[in-house]
């Protein structure tokens, strides 16, 4: 008892705390959510924390780290992990679990400068050393000189009394830097003294006097070529490669025509420099590319790749340099033998550099064409079977592709697009939607000029499921808006369109019209089974009998036929459905296949008209008798005529029997529904039709004389006519089912054809009583 009471305490203080809501100012809320608190912590079978969980946990926020470009945060994670596992306790799990429940996007708002705060301070440091003490204990402020201006010039003290300094260093022989230590080094001392250092600057002047010869001329006066040694070839190649400015090759990396390679002829060098030369100017669009200003992120990636690639070439091409320049042994020079060395890490530059080539000649590019043509130029590199080239742009492609992946997992995983982001290919509709109307109309797929998806071609496969995923998160957030247990649920038109409703209240008016006739036959048979049997009667009951049958078998067909089995497949279709597009499809499947299925649609359209027609039949049923009961009670000779008719009628319904089908038939109507009647309610009305009021019984003589016809004809006349009309319908109907459902292949042609077979029983049934 002493735990469940401080059980029950604990959990009020809980509430209190997490809710704001107290016993005393809002008792009823804080009991609802104290009870669903108890049940909730009363049911929790493990009250000890998963410590396996929460290291997985952990591990995947050090990866998730790594992903989004925060090494050095992933870094410090990783190394605390490890740390802390040799120090762990029981209690470690569950710290641990409730640091990871209080984070808030710690990918984007944890920083690592706050961990130098949690460092405690040196207690063994000293005071601190600041500018303020020594400008004191120096005495700054009473040296007036110290900020005084200095001159440099040649009768400068400092200088002469370095130079007295050196005065001994001067008369010895020894020029090494040793002898300056003595003293502070000033301009002299970097200047050679004369006749010392001659024989290496005439070796460099001679080394570098070809680049400034005049053209050697032959006896006839022709200019030949200069000729020039294998080691000034490869030097200048080498700077030529490495984007250097060079005497034997031009800007654009095209060889100069007036040197030649001594001992070799002209085609041959030729040939061989024309390979440097061709190698140069593919790596030329990739330095000319790293000069240039990007700001779009992903480009700005590739920018960032293609830069990391050069360097590693240069580094290459200085290791080339320093093996040449600190000669240590015996060094063969080849520029064929260079030219191999240098394939492999040229190769791969090489289609890296076609890639750029291609990018900068497209004009009004997309931002993710560089990872379109990444990603040719891979796949091409994997079919050729070069794994070299396939590594190399398979690995640009990757980090161009992490960068392109980052406003996609923040929609995949928050529901959230970057304001200004036009290269996403999500966009969101600037004014606001209504909550229904979210998954429909509030995101939209970005489309190209030519209709194609605003994303690379190589995603344009998975762009509808992260599409529908990001739709899903913001969606789900939507339906967990609401804190507290005793508010509604969602808005279902989320997932039923405007279309499904129509098909909705189709059905509905349908079944109410059925069930309406329904009960107005069983009103007839209550109000009617005190009179004695006559002819009339018997004809009467005989035509309330068949008019109950058909209502019977139209409420059997659409119950069993057509609603039960298809509302329990979309029931076990939503169970399945993959997300909200596919329950919009699976609920406007449902609806086209009822309104097939229950001839509400085009090509039914006069077979329903002719149901409606039978239905309208009890209508005239009840109205006739009606009349003939005031007949009857009040002595007057009142045959059933259009004064019975209170209510609008229905376009395209029979007239009165014997006359031709009027364009309105009459309804019975219910003194309730006579209190409507001001509103125009109306059940079996057209939308083009505009006059809702019963007309003008007289208006011109023709219609007077049809009045007159109809006020002469009899009850047992009026009978015989709803009889015949409902024979001939009949037939109607079931002939004209039939034929539908033989000559279509919809998947209601069956049971259009179990409900022609239904009715053609009764037609049989009928014949047997008229014989």
């Amino acid at each position: 008892m002493a735990f469940l009471a401080e059980f029950g305490a604990l959990t009020d203080e809980l509430v209190t705390v997490i809710t704001s809501t107290s016993p005393n100012s809002h008792p009823q809320r804080f009991n609802v959510l104290r009870e669903s608190a108890l049940r909730s912590l009363r049911n929790r079978s493990y009250l000890q924390t998963n410590h396996f969980l929460v290291e997985e946990q952990l591990r995947g926020l050090v990866e998730r780290f790594s992903v989004v470009g925060r090494d050095g945060l992933s870094d410090a994670l990783r190394l605390r992990l490890d740390s802390l596992s040799t120090k762990t306790t029981r209690f470690t799990p569950e710290i641990l679990h409730l640091f990871l429940e209080l984070s808030d996007r710690p990918t984007q708002k944890t920083s690592l400068d706050a961990l130098e705060r949690l460092r405690p301070p040196d207690q063994d440091s000293g005071p601190k050393l600041r500018w303020e003490d020594i400008a004191k204990e120096d005495g700054w402020a009473q040296d007036r000189g110290l900020w005084s201006n200095v001159d440099f010039a040649d009768s400068s003290e400092d200088e002469v009394v370095q130079d007295s300094q050196s005065q001994a260093s001067d008369e010895s022989s020894d020029t090494s830097v040793s002898s300056a230590t003595h003293g502070r080094r000033t301009a002299k001392d970097l200047v050679l003294p004369e006749g010392v250092g001659d024989s290496a600057l005439e070796a460099v002047e001679k080394s570098q006097e070809w680049r400034h010869v005049d053209l050697p001329r032959d006896e006839a006066g022709r200019p030949l070529k200069i000729p020039i040694s294998e080691l000034q070839i490869l030097r200048e190649a080498l700077f030529m490669l490495n984007g250097l400015p060079s005497d034997l090759f031009a800007p654009d990396c095209t060889p100069v025509p007036k040197f030649q390679l001594a001992d070799i002829s002209w085609d041959t060098y030729r040939a061989l420099i024309n390979s440097f030369a061709e190698c140069g100017r593919t790596l030329l669009p990739l330095r000319k590319f790293c000069e240039t200003t990007q700001v779009i992120p992903m480009v700005q990636a590739f920018q960032d790749s293609v830069f990391q690639r050069l360097r590693l070439f240069d580094r290459a091409i200085a290791l080339i340099q320093h093996r040449f320049v600190d000669i240590k042994h015996d060094t063969i020079v080849s520029l064929i033998a260079l030219q191999e060395e240098l394939r492999p890490h040229a190769t791969p530059l090489t289609a890296l550099g076609l890639v750029v080539r291609q990018l900068q000649d497209e004009r009004y590019a997309h931002a993710f064409r560089c990872l379109e043509l990444l990603y040719d130029a891979t796949c091409t590199a994997q079919l050729s079977g070069d794994a070299r080239t396939y590594s190399f742009l398979g690995a640009i492609f990757f980090e161009c592709f992490r960068v392109y992946t980052i406003p996609i997992r923040r929609w995949m995983e928050e529901g959230h697009l970057t304001p200004g982001d036009k290269t996403f290919f999500v966009a969101e509709c600037a004014s606001p939607v209504p909550l229904h109307q979210i998954w429909s109309h509030k995101f939209e797929l970005r489309r190209t000029q030519d209709n194609q998806m605003h994303a690379p071609n190589f995603l344009q496969t998975a762009l509808k499921k992260v599409f529908n995923t990001g739709k899903s998160v913001v969606v789900l957030k939507q339906l967990g808006r609401f804190r507290s247990v005793e508010d509604r649920p969602a808005d279902l038109r989320l997932v039923i369109t405007a279309d499904s409703i129509v098909g909705y209240q189709s059905i509905f008016t349908l079944l109410l019209q059925i069930r309406r006739v329904a009960a107005i036959l069983n009103k007839l048979f209550t109000s009617c089974r005190s009179y004695d049997e006559t002819s009339e009667q018997l004809t009467f009951y005989s035509l309330r009998s068949r008019l109950i049958w058909f209502t019977n078998i139209l409420q059997t067909y659409l119950a069993t036929l057509v609603l039960a089995p298809n509302i329990e497949r979309m029931r076990g279709d939503v169970r399945n459905a993959e997300d909200v597009d596919a329950m919009i499809e699976i609920h406007s499947a449902f609806s086209r296949r009822i309104m097939e299925e229950a001839f509400l649609g085009a090509k039914l359209g006069p077979i329903k008209e002719c149901m409606l027609d039978v239905l309208d039949l009890a209508i005239k049923l009840e109205d006739a008798r009606r009349a003939e009961e005031e007949h009857m009670l009040g002595g007057e000779a009142r045959p059933p005529g259009p004064d019975h008719l209170a209510t609008p009628h229905r376009p395209g319904a029979g007239g009165p029997v014997g006359s031709e089908r009027t364009p309105r038939l009459g309804v019975y109507v219910s003194p309730k529904e006579k209190e409507r009647e001001e509103d125009n309610t109306i059940l079996f009305g057209d939308e083009e039709d505009e006059d809702f009021g019963v007309e003008d019984p007289v208006n011109t003589p023709k219609q007077k004389e049809k009045q007159q016809q109809q006020q002469r004809q009899t009850y047992a006349e009026v009978l015989m006519g709803i009889r015949a009309d409902f024979d001939r319908n009949l037939r109607f109907i079931a002939g004209g089912l039939r034929g539908v459902a033989r000559a279509s292949v919809d998947a209601a042609a069956p049971k259009w054809d179990i409900l022609a077979e239904m009715l053609e029983m009764g037609i049989r049934d009928n014949s047997r009583q008229a014989a």
